[in-house]
């Protein structure tokens, strides 16, 4: 990590975000999925994300995101 002391000069400060919605893309299932309310987690997770983005430096807006989307995942429960 020290090693490239401007990561930003290079394009490197954006890799974790493209990475991070890359792997989002096969995950979704659809419009469908949607309705029955699979995107909820989504949701928490990409609002929490923001609000830690815009008072808290650095990557943590990707854990905060994970976390409260597993958490909302968890709550809303299997609905087969």
């Amino acid at each position: 990590g020290t090693l490239v002391a401007e990561p930003a000069r290079f394009g490197l400060d954006l890799i974790m975000p493209t990475f991070f919605a890359a792997m989002l893309v096969p995950l979704w299932r659809g419009a469908q999925a949607a309705r029955l309310g699979r995107a909820v987690p989504w949701a928490v997770a990409g609002v929490m994300a923001l609000i830690v983005a815009a008072f808290v430096d650095g990557w943590w807006f990707i854990v905060a995101g994970a976390l409260a989307g597993s958490i909302a995942a968890g709550l809303r429960g299997d609905d087969g």
